[in-house]
């Protein structure tokens, strides 16, 4: 995470082919030098839709909005590109009308359908821009973040190539636990979770969300940008609704909910002495959460909103489930060791609901 390594990317654009009779992927290495600068910008690392069409794989990419031609035939189909047409901002859905052998692009940014006849190599795109109802839609100040936070090779935000949407597409978590100069680090999601819950950084020490990313932008050892841009960026991030839970749960699945909830307000387990409901499930405070009586690092509460859906868990993303971190005794964290496995099922069916 923000290497100074110079010879192997972060991130590696690479297809892999499944032979399906086989049951196997036929691709046997992958090899990556790093793509930095002028030459990271065309690379497809954020591919976001894929079709077949005569022995080629034709796949959207946003951060370079573009749609690019594959060779399908190759064991490394990112390898053994055949051609790219550029597109409106935000492609992330791709069709073949195989009969008139075109290519129907829905780019999501800009609102817009584009025509790519594949049978030429010379014919422009056609596109067909859709209308919005006012009122409807991201401020003007929030889509150019979001563009912004999509955008790959850009070299003010990363020397890699790398976007926001790299670690955190759709301003989720990519469950990878990254090394950092910190030591390891679990990748947090961001929808739906950034009201009132600052500071910001595992370690706590971004009073806002403009100050984290600059942070995050020198550690990834971009240029840097334009203030109204990272705001920009910020404004997008703090839209982002949060997942959609389950509206409605069964009569033993509620009850075993508020027994959970009971369960997490309760002194003895201690949960909602850091996670506090009335403050978005975080008190904003910094503790050691492996060994209090040390002087180790302390780290940042993070808030619970969406728990369920952001595996695996701690800031080293030791567990991968939340069972399995109620059932350690490898940490500082609440006091469930007590618990029976009834008790524990309820505290995860509980923070599963939050």
């Amino acid at each position: 995470y923000g290497s100074a390594n110079d010879t192997v990317g972060t991130e590696i654009s690479q297809v892999s082919v499944i032979d399906s009779a086989a049951e196997r992927v036929m691709t046997r290495s992958v090899l990556s030098t790093r793509t930095t600068g002028q030459g990271a910008t065309r690379e497809c690392l954020l591919p976001r839709s894929a079709t077949f069409h005569d022995g080629t794989l034709l796949v959207t990419c946003q951060g370079i909005d573009a749609l690019v031609e594959y060779d399908a035939r190759g064991v490394d189909p990112a390898r053994s590109e055949t051609r790219r047409w550029s597109v409106p901002a935000g492609p992330n859905g791709v069709a073949v009308d195989a009969a008139g052998k075109r290519a129907i692009i829905w780019s999501q940014f800009d609102r817009a359908i584009s025509l790519v006849n594949l049978a030429s190599e010379d014919e422009p795109v056609m596109q067909m821009a859709l209308s919005r109802k006012a009122g409807h839609g991201l401020s003007a100040e929030a889509a150019l973040g979001r563009v912004l936070y999509h955008k790959t090779g850009d070299g003010r935000v990363s020397a890699e190539g790398l976007s926001c949407a790299s670690c955190h597409p759709d301003g989720r978590e990519d469950a990878i636990t990254w090394s950092s100069t910190d030591g390891p680090r679990n990748t947090p999601m961001l929808a739906g979770r950034l009201g009132e819950t600052g500071p910001y950084s595992w370690q706590g020490n971004h009073e806002t969300v403009e100050i984290h990313l600059e942070d995050t932008i020198r550690r990834l050892r971009g240029r840097g940008m334009e203030k109204s841009e990272v705001h920009a960026i910020a404004e997008y991030v703090r839209s982002l609704p949060g997942p959609t839970l389950q509206a409605k749960a069964s009569p033993s699945r509620r009850a075993q909910i508020e027994q959970g909830a009971l369960l997490f307000a309760s002194a003895d387990s201690g949960c909602a002495t850091c996670h506090n409901g009335d403050k978005n499930f975080t008190d904003g405070q910094k503790y050691d959460v492996i060994d209090p009586k040390s002087a180790g690092q302390k780290l940042d509460t993070p808030t619970l909103r969406f728990v369920s859906g952001t595996a695996p868990y701690f800031h080293d993303g030791r567990y991968p489930t939340l069972m399995s971190m109620l059932e350690a005794n490898d940490h500082a964290m609440g006091h469930a060791m007590h618990l029976n496995r009834e008790q524990r099922l309820s505290l995860v069916a509980y923070l599963e609901s939050l």
